[in-house]
């Protein structure tokens, strides 16, 4: 979380987890920007493939 604070109080307008650990230690309950885990952005991007297919 401190790393995060840091980024945002550099400039970080947004941040994006690109690692699967990193979405189980940080959220959009604990940082106060926006935060895009690619885990579930995959994951929801996956599932609306699936369905139109």
């Amino acid at each position: 979380m401190a790393i995060a604070q840091r980024l945002v109080d550099r400039g970080a307008d947004c941040l994006i987890l690109g690692c699967t650990e990193v979405g189980m230690l940080l959220d959009q309950g604990n940082v106060p920007v926006p935060v895009f885990d690619t885990t579930q952005v995959h994951c929801e991007a996956a599932f609306a493939a699936a369905l139109n297919a």
